[in-house]
């Protein structure tokens, strides 16, 4: 029992898994808060994409 309980003591794979899911948390709010803030810029890129791929493309190989 005595062995049992001083590899869990030395195990270091359970705080490690704690930091890792802390920095995720955090980027993942920051993330989160940075998207909020260029949403209307976010909205207007992309309506700019969609709007451009809508439209027929140039036909450049008839062109003399």
């Amino acid at each position: 029992m005595r062995t049992i309980l001083q590899s869990f003591w030395q195990d270091e794979s359970g705080p490690e898994m704690v930091e890792w899911a802390v920095v995720t948390v955090i980027l993942l709010v920051a993330t989160t808060f940075v998207v909020i803030l260029l949403r209307n810029e976010l909205i207007a890129l992309f309506q700019n994409i969609f709007a451009a791929l809508s439209q027929q493309p140039p036909d450049t190989w008839l062109s003399p």
